[in-house]
């Protein structure tokens, strides 16, 4: 069975979102793991629209693990919307948005509900 791994969205306006998808496209990556991106779907749907990539998102709660087959399962641990902000811009908001995806991620993994963690640049 391959490892389930929880991969952290890091700094929503930096570069993590398109590193995920750019390597989540990839089939050689998804024959490794079992994927679960914990961020914004938006800003994947986004990054995804923005690549042309082949690849879909399915939104789940972590009491839906794993998630739809044929799609990337996406946990958004936030209660609120994202607040506006910029691509390339460092923010208040947007770092601690990304601690709290690396928080949901540990508590996953603590859980043994993910193998292990992977995150995406972080500022």
């Amino acid at each position: 069975m391959k490892p389930f791994l929880g991969i952290t969205m890091g700094d929503p306006a930096g570069i993590g979102p398109e590193v995920i998808v750019k390597a989540l496209a990839r089939p050689a990556v998804r024959r490794l793991c079992r994927p679960l991106v914990i961020g914004s779907a938006e800003v994947l749907a986004r990054t995804i629209r923005h690549l042309r990539a082949p690849v879909k998102l399915c939104r789940i709660l972590a009491a839906d693990l794993p998630g739809s087959a044929g799609s990337i399962p996406v946990l958004d641990p936030l209660t609120h919307p994202l607040p506006d902000f910029v691509l390339g811009r460092i923010s208040k908001e947007t770092g601690e948005t990304q601690a709290r995806y690396v928080k949901e991620a540990v508590l996953l993994a603590i859980d043994g509900l993910i193998a292990g963690i992977v995150t995406a640049p972080i500022n």
